[in-house]
């Protein structure tokens, strides 16, 4: 019991106002002091023992002793019951007891009978309690409605800072806002990819240099061709003193002039070779690893949470 007292107060000392109005204000100092107050008597051996001996069911509450002064505002008042029969209610303002520590603790122990006695209305520490974990349940509405982000560069679970609520982890993702706020439909869904592989409507349009190719061996064949020439009848018809022999030569025409004309053309005729086409084979250098790339920009990693309950 003890040990969650303790843990009330702590929460009780690290609590902000949640309403700005003069009310607020003085509960929320008059926990503040209580809990200080409190705790300092919970961290002393000797006062939890006379604590848990005498049953004390410590009780305050918050009345206008003196106006203006929100601390004299915050009394303190002791039921302390004796063999279960009797109780007796003490007013601490009257002896000017500004703090309730662990001495004034011990002179209410020695002499629990103070005056005068006065009526007034109690809150039990249960109570307070019970407002206090309303008040926090508020600011943590406030603070953090369910669907909010938790984002912090510890890895303390929220649910531990905020009991009572429930949290869900978000791990290995970026954060984008939403490009569509009339609506929920865009919220915490989920896309992208660490990696990609470009595919070839992806690639830019470029070119690749075409070096030393060849075409293709095809068409094996060989070129034949002729040439006209005349033959000129020649005959010998006899000799001549001082010559051997002399000719005749028949032309075939009625001409004068020399036996040949050396002067002459040769025309060639080769077979006809269809058109056709060679083709070119060849690569180009191989290039690229066909690996994927990263998509990841630069990042710091903290662990965040988004509240579900």
């Amino acid at each position: 019991m003890i040990r969650e007292i303790k843990l009330l107060l702590a929460r009780i000392q690290n609590l902000k106002k949640s309403n700005p109005n003069k009310d607020s204000s003085d509960v929320h100092h008059g926990m503040t002091i209580l809990a200080n107050n409190l705790n300092e008597i919970l961290n002393d051996e000797e006062s939890v023992e006379l604590l848990l001996k005498s049953q004390l069911n410590i009780q305050h509450n918050i009345i206008t002793h003196r106006a203006g002064n929100i601390d004299e505002n915050l009394v303190f008042n002791f039921i302390m019951r004796h063999n279960k029969v009797k109780e007796i209610k003490l007013l601490m303002s009257e002896v000017k007891i500004e703090k309730l520590g662990i001495s004034n603790l011990r002179l209410l122990f020695q002499n629990p009978h103070f005056f005068p006695y006065v009526n007034v209305s109690h809150i039990s520490l249960l109570y307070l309690f019970s407002r206090l974990e309303n008040e926090i349940y508020d600011q943590h509405e406030k603070m953090y409605p369910i669907g909010s982000l938790f984002i912090s560069a510890k890895n303390d679970n929220p649910e531990i800072l905020f009991p009572g609520t429930k949290w869900d982890p978000l791990q290995g993702r970026f954060l984008m806002s939403a490009s569509d706020y009339s609506t929920m439909n865009e919220s915490l869904q989920i896309g992208g990819k660490e990696t990609h592989l470009l595919t070839l409507d992806e690639l830019p349009p470029h070119f690749h240099a075409i070096n030393n190719l060849c075409t293709s061996l095809d068409g094996e064949h060989n070129h034949e061709g002729y040439c006209d020439f005349r033959l000129k009848d020649v005959e010998k018809v006899g000799t001549v003193a001082g010559n051997d022999n002399f000719i005749r030569v028949d032309t075939g025409i009625n001409q004068n002039g020399p036996i040949f004309n050396w002067m002459h053309t040769h025309i060639f005729k080769t077979n006809r070779v269809d058109g056709h086409q060679h083709k070119v084979q060849g690569n180009t250098e191989e290039t690229g690893g066909n690996k994927r790339f990263n998509l990841i920009p630069p990042y710091i990693k903290v662990f965040v949470w988004t509240r579900i309950k």
